[in-house]
């Protein structure tokens, strides 16, 4: 499992080896939130989802454009 945090739109994004049911990407989401405590947002991704680079210092407008649609296909 690895997590990637991405400051400038307080988001964080869980990566999981494996493939998971919507319980238990809910109960993941649940469980970082408790720990976290501070995001507005968590997404949950596992093998059914295509590999995500980390994104590194300041998004473009057109990266958070995409990153918006994407996290809007996964939820």
């Amino acid at each position: 499992m690895k997590s990637y945090y991405i400051e400038s739109i307080n988001l964080w994004i869980i990566q999981v080896n494996g493939i998971l049911d919507r319980q238990q990407k809910d109960a993941l989401r649940d469980v970082w939130h408790k720990q976290i405590g501070v995001t507005d947002k968590v997404v949950v991704l596992d093998e059914t989802i295509a590999p995500l680079e980390v994104i590194s210092g300041k998004l473009t407008w057109m990266q958070r454009r995409l990153l918006k649609r994407l996290i809007g296909l996964i939820d």
